[in-house]
């Protein structure tokens, strides 16, 4: 029995080793548990207010990284109590640092603001950024937030893009994120009806949404 959270566990993810299952739930906790045997590794509040309402880990096994969801802001963890050797977990940090490097020389890209027609600043679809020395000292080492609050997130099967849903967000709803430009675009400025849900296709270059209506 999996036994730690305070209130309803919302998400649950086990990882590409088969070893480890995240949780994440109302209590604005990640956690990590040993699937053998249901001892708990590992735990990070993200959120005081907001609930943590997805878990899901990157694919692929030449990095070791955690992807959460709590209100607007997307956390990239690597939970570091595991017991990963010292070179995967310099190469999970890598993954997550690239973009940095990316921005520093693109600063045109959409991380920053632009002028829209009429002169005034348009925000970008989202801001990448470290989460704080707090949350960094326990493994969360960068964050995304986005303008509506998220309900869905999906990785690519590559592990360099993934998409999250956030059903009230309107022409922000869809979104595409590429973690080693620590980049986000919008693919569709209208839909019909809230959008549900967001994948890729496992081996085609084919995105699929689910709408309430289409």
């Amino acid at each position: 029995m999996y036994s730690g959270h305070e209130g309803r566990v919302r998400s649950l993810a086990i990882d590409p080793s088969g070893k480890y299952l995240a949780s994440g739930g109302d209590d604005g906790t990640v956690r990590v548990w040993e699937l053998l045997t249901g001892r708990q590794l590992w735990s990070v509040k993200l959120d005081a207010q907001e609930a943590v309402d997805v878990v899901r880990w990157r694919p692929g096994l030449d990095a070791f990284i955690l992807s959460a969801t709590a209100g607007e802001s997307i956390y990239l963890v690597i939970p570091l109590a595991l017991l990963i050797t010292p070179e995967l977990e310099q190469s999970s940090r890598d993954v997550l640092d690239a973009g940095f490097g990316y921005a520093a020389s693109n600063p045109s890209s959409s991380t920053s603001s632009t002028l829209t027609a009429v002169g005034t600043k348009k925000e970008p679809p989202a801001k990448w950024a470290r989460p704080g020395a707090r949350l960094e000292a326990q493994g969360v080492f960068l964050k995304a937030t986005v303008r509506s609050a998220i309900k869905v997130l999906a990785w690519h099967r590559r592990g360099d893009y993934f998409t999250t849903v956030s059903p009230r967000g309107q022409s922000s709803a869809i979104a595409i994120h590429t973690l080693s430009k620590h980049l986000t675009q919008l693919p569709f400025r209208r839909l019909k009806g809230l959008p549900q849900a967001a994948l890729f296709h496992p081996s085609k270059p084919v995105f699929f949404v689910a709408t309430q209506r289409a």
